[in-house]
């Protein structure tokens, strides 16, 4: 090597190393050109022989050289190529310092590369990434983390990591962060919430060979879109389950094979099943629906509505048949479910109970049956009450004519008892006539119900048996008519228990809330129930037997149950019956409840030990009637005077009072065709005598001054037709002021 190249060499080291240049050429021999190379390579000795094994050995054979050449007074015109190669160590030092800087600038640039791949990967991670020392500062950073805290504006390298990504200082001491880099091990937060937005992190330690953390890698995603799409859905769920659970309706749905998928509350409690156990069960199994007269298999709407693309409906005669057999009449709705693609990806079927709302269209359909038939019952019931009077009351003067014992008497007995029959007919007919309200008085039916049945039931081979409640409530009834349901219910069980049998009568108290199954306003009710061990009822005539007209029996008039259906309704009660085949049938009623003074139910004939008399004025328009009355009352030593209609009936009793004979009691028929009933003639006989005591008396009355004959001034009441003994017995309680006001 010539002298000249190693002074080149020498510069181009100085300006590779960024080293002072020494001043080559004032070097005047070779050994001052090596103190030059000595002092520059001395000056640089750490940036050449930094960290490496192999620098040091370098350094040291060089430091070696450089003791060998300083004893050599060499001159430079000496110095030859070959002998620089073979014998001069200043090559063999230059050669080596050229080497190593060479392999320097190529480490350099390794370096540099590795360190852009590495940038380069750095920042195209898909999320923000923070490197941090084991004082929590940031060391590193990629442009992702820039991007997504922008807020902050001051130079990030060396900064703690709570100022740019917390920026609260508060919660520097709580970071769990500075746990992983303690502890050492990684940590995952799935959900960590910061400045109103929400991060998935995963911090992972960095060790050095020791084993110690030196540093942390915090991977920052942000998941606040995807939480806030998470919060939405779940609203959106509970918000549909909250619709789910508070619609009145049962809702299913199915997949595409007609599987279940989902049930709400309803559904679950009209079905018997379970969300839990009915998921993914055929909707056959689960929601059994049948057509009810026919009954021959299920009703697959899942798989109707898939074959024909389109909702359907029922809306009449379907049942709905629960796990535990119970059975329901329901309307039902069902439709596809399609996707965003209008694929039917299943259906929804939308049901409701409408067994009350039958029951009800039922009951305003035997409503309207009997008020025609009512119609027709107030047409004759008057006139013939009042024949039927007239009868009974001369068949009883005719036995007071008779003597006792005799077969005239006997005969005269059965006639009686023929009328008393005839009026209970009546009377049946009279409980579908609109208006005519029961006459109700309050009582404790305990004895009433077993002396009515045991009555009903006299000559028969059934047996009755009676389960009645202790502490039976009152309640407020229409003897007779209550009486004439009770003798129904018991001669229809007799009469289906051809071979004998046994009836069972149950009261008891109940108390009734808001119900579906009986449509009765809340409150307290007797529950009387009549049930035998006959076959039963066909359950296709259980809903028509309750209508007017309709029987079974050969020689039935269908009036028996469709009057224990009015009788009831107008007492504002409910009936109904139960039945399954070979079973027997129940008839179960329920009447209101009272805390009104108990009145005894049994006829009492009047008192003969009180001899009472007076002066009695009978309004009637019907001639026989007043007849009758006047020569009844005037056998037991009554004055007795008559009038045709109201209005005679007032001036009767004004010119009696004013004459200072005033009549002690008024009977008044309520209806007068074409003049002034008892209704109009009362009011204007308390505006003359305030403490007129009057009895009212009809065999019908389109309104309800029969039932409610106080509120109207009256004293009291004697429904035609009556017996001698019955009119009498009313007599004396008013005259006594033992009336009912």
């Amino acid at each position: 090597m010539k002298y000249q190249q190693l002074i080149k060499a020498i510069r181009k080291a100085s300006q590779d190393l960024d080293a002072p240049l020494p001043n080559l050429d004032s070097a005047g021999d070779v050994g001052e050109l090596l103190d030059s190379i000595n002092s520059l390579i001395l000056a640089n000795r750490a940036l050449l022989c930094k960290n490496s094994k192999a620098n040091h050995y370098i350094r040291k054979k060089t430091n070696q050289l450089l003791d060998v050449i300083g004893t050599i007074p060499l001159k430079p015109e000496e110095l030859e190529d070959d002998i620089l190669i073979t014998m001069d160590p200043i090559g063999v030092v230059a050669e080596s310092f050229i080497q190593i800087l060479e392999h320097q600038r190529e480490t350099n640039k390794k370096l540099e590369l590795t360190m852009e791949e590495i940038k380069a990967i750095f920042d195209a991670v898909g999320c923000s990434v923070l490197v941090v020392d084991e004082n929590m500062h940031i060391q590193a950073y990629n442009d992702h983390a820039q991007r997504l805290f922008t807020d902050f504006k001051g130079e990030w390298k060396g900064t703690s990591c709570h100022e740019i990504v917390c920026r609260d200082s508060r919660l520097q001491q709580e970071c769990p962060f500075r746990k992983v880099l303690d502890s050492g091990q990684p940590v995952h937060f799935p959900d960590w919430p910061v400045r109103e937005r929400f991060f998935d992190i995963v911090a992972t330690p960095v060790k050095n060979k020791e084993g110690k953390v030196v540093y942390g890698v915090l991977l920052y995603h942000d998941i606040t879109f995807q939480k806030q799409a998470a919060n939405a859905i779940a609203a959106e769920k509970e918000q549909l389950a909250v619709t789910l659970r508070s619609i009145a309706e049962g809702v299913i749905t199915t997949d595409v094979d007609g599987n279940i998928v989902l049930m709400n509350r309803i559904a679950e409690k009209l079905t018997g099943w379970t969300q839990q156990k009915a998921h993914a069960k055929p909707s056959c199994e689960v929601f059994w629906i049948v057509d009810e007269k026919k009954r021959s298999s299920c009703i697959n709407l899942p798989r109707d509505v898939m074959v024909e693309g389109k909702s359907i409906a029922i809306t009449d005669d379907t049942v709905l048949i629960a796990r535990d057999g119970y059975e329901r009449l329901i309307s039902a709705n069902a439709a596809p479910i399609y996707d965003h693609d209008q694929e039917i990806i299943g259906v929804v079927m939308v049901f409701r109970d409408i067994t009350a709302e039958k029951r009800v269209e039922e009951e305003l359909l035997n409503a309207r049956r009997i008020e025609s038939l009512g119609i027709l019952a107030g047409g004759i019931a008057h006139d013939f009450n009042n024949l039927l009077t007239g009868i009974l009351g001369n068949i009883t003067l005719a036995k007071m004519t008779a003597d006792s014992g005799t077969p005239v008497v006997e005969k005269l007995s059965r006639a009686e008892k023929a009328c008393m029959r005839a009026r209970d007919l009546t009377q049946q007919l009279l409980t579908f006539s609109k208006g005519g309200a029961p006459v109700k008085k309050t009582a404790a039916i305990t004895d009433f119900l077993k002396e009515t049945a045991l009555f009903a039931l006299r000559g028969s081979n059934v047996q009755c048996d009676f389960e009645i409640a202790e502490e039976l409530w009152a309640t407020e009834i229409d003897e007779g008519q209550i009486a004439q349901v009770i003798n129904n219910l018991v001669i229809n069980a007799d009469q289906a228990m051809v071979k004998g049998g046994t009836i069972t009568v149950r009261a008891e108290n109940a108390k009734i809330s808001n119900s579906k199954k009986v449509p009765l306003k809340p409150g307290r009710y007797i529950k009387i129930t009549v049930q035998d061990t006959g076959p039963g009822i066909n359950p296709k005539d259980i809903k028509k037997i309750f209508d007017p007209y309709f029987s079974t029996k050969k020689t039935g008039s269908g009036l028996g149950l469709a009057s224990c259906y009015a009788v009831i309704k107008k007492h504002d009660g409910y009936i109904h019956a139960e039945s399954k085949k070979n079973r027997g049938a129940t008839f179960i009623f329920y009447l209101a409840a009272s805390d009104a003074p108990v009145i005894d139910l049994r006829e009492e004939a009047p008192d003969t030990r009180i001899k009472q008399t007076g002066k009695i004025l009978v309004m009637d328009d019907d001639e026989m009637i007043r007849e009758l009355t006047s020569e009844l009352l005037t056998s037991h030593d009554f004055e007795v005077a008559v009038s045709t209609d109201g209005q005679e009936a007032v001036n009767s009793y004004r010119k009696a009072l004013q004459e200072g004979k005033p009549y002690d009691v008024v009977i008044m028929d309520l209806t007068i065709p074409g003049g002034m009933g008892g209704k109009e003639a009362i009011q204007k006989l308390r505006e003359i005598d305030p403490a007129v005591k009057a009895i009212v008396s009809s065999g019908y009355s389109m309104d309800a001054a029969m039932a409610d004959f106080a509120n109207h001034g009256f004293k009291a009441v004697v429904p035609k037709p009556y017996k001698a003994a019955t009119l009498l017995r009313v007599i004396q309680e008013v005259l006594s002021g033992n009336d009912d006001q």
